[in-house]
């Protein structure tokens, strides 16, 4: 799971990455990129989920921290493109642009809370001065 994990994340990223830069430049193919790229950063998110207890805090706060982050620069992205072309919203990405007007904010918000929480808990660690078993969200006796 781990593999898929990686896998899907640089996959989709490269992605979108080349959508975007080909819809600045009007090539053909943006919009294929820039679909197949949310779709595959989708089942990356879904695997994180799914490995949740698995994965380590520390790796899984600095994940959520890209996607917090990806989440927010698409979503800047998407607020520029209606600023700018107000038919780009109905016409740039026509099924994919609602998709993905729905998943920012769950991208968002999963970057943001996981990085809160996980930040909660190093803050609890280092004031209780206690050792905190990250893997296994218990405290070492």
């Amino acid at each position: 799971m781990d593999k898929i994990i990686r896998i899907s994340f640089s996959i989709g990223v490269f992605c979108i990455l080349v959508g975007t830069v080909f819809n600045i430049q009007h090539w053909p193919g943006a919009y294929v990129f820039v679909s197949i790229g949310w779709i595959v950063y989708s089942v990356f998110i879904l695997c994180s989920l799914f490995e949740y207890r698995t994965i380590s805090w520390r790796s899984h706060f600095r994940k959520n921290m890209i996607v917090g982050l990806l989440g927010f620069l698409y979503s800047t992205y998407l607020i520029a493109s209606i600023a700018t072309y107000i038919t780009d919203i109905l016409g740039v990405f026509p099924w994919v642009e609602s998709y993905i007007v729905f998943l920012t904010p769950v991208f968002l918000f999963g970057g943001v809370w996981y990085m809160l929480s996980v930040r909660r808990k190093l803050l609890y660690q280092k004031r209780l001065k206690i050792e905190f078993d990250f893997d296994k969200d218990t405290e070492k006796p």
